[in-house]
């Protein structure tokens, strides 16, 4: 679970959806 919160923080602040 720890690998989403990362997509999610990394998301929040690239404000990159695709990054996942």
């Amino acid at each position: 679970m720890a690998s989403y919160n990362k997509v999610i923080l990394m998301g929040n602040l690239t404000r990159d959806p695709e990054l996942r």
